[in-house]
């Protein structure tokens, strides 16, 4: 049997502070209309449609190398420890790491990239790059209904599969809803979502995965 635990990004795998990654993206590019496009962001209720227009529009032909220093400087934000629960479940070979964020997917594989870590199945935004430059963007998840759907094909690859899925805020409820088990992780404390189990760190759900492989024995 296999447990995959599926995470969503911004907010989960580590905390926001000032912007989230496709926003630090934004900022870092300088790009005229970035700093206006964050701030609608920012300010929630924002058409993800509309934005994911925008933010392609000012990230094409941006360098690869903005991708990288985003990337690290999320990677900052974390301790050494945060991510060893992860790591340590994911020895076992019947554990897999999913990333399903509404985020960029080369942001999120740099990020895992320095952590020492690989997702073999990531669903987001799908950027692509040619000769170094950000060519354009393929869209896979466009909504937060989408999530749910990555659930579903996350047991299509894995039939069978126990879910373990943990997300942050309003937009991961979809995909939590369809998990086996689902945490809300909150970083600085504050509960936001209502329904699911709240944890600060990634413990329970190795506690959770291990649980689950001694049921299986």
């Amino acid at each position: 049997m296999d447990i995959v635990i599926a995470l969503d990004f911004d907010g989960t795998l580590y905390p926001i502070t000032d912007y989230d990654s496709e926003q630090l993206l934004l900022h870092l590019s300088g790009r005229e209309g970035a700093e206006e496009l964050i701030e609608r962001d920012q300010k929630g209720g924002f058409d993800p449609i509309t934005f994911n227009r925008d933010y392609e529009r000012i990230i094409t032909g941006l360098e690869e190398e903005y991708i990288h220093r985003a990337a690290s400087m999320i990677h900052d934000r974390i301790s050494e420890t945060d991510l060893l629960p992860l790591k340590r479940i994911l020895r076992h070979e019947n554990c897999h790491l999913a990333v399903i964020s509404c985020g960029s997917d080369r942001l999120i594989e740099e990020f895992l990239r320095l952590e020492g870590m690989e997702a073999e199945f990531v669903a987001a935004k799908k950027v692509k790059t040619e000769n170094g430059r950000i060519k354009c963007i393929e869209k896979c998840i466009g909504s937060i209904e989408d999530k749910a759907e990555a659930v579903s094909d996350i047991r299509r690859i894995w039939p069978g599969c126990t879910v373990i899925a943990a997300g942050d805020g309003p937009t991961d409820i979809h995909m939590l809803m369809a998990a086996d088990h689902a945490f809300v992780v909150s970083w600085n404390g504050r509960k936001r979502i209502e329904g699911f189990e709240i944890i600060n760190g990634f413990e329970r759900i190795e506690e959770t995965a291990l649980e689950l492989m001694g049921d299986r024995k």
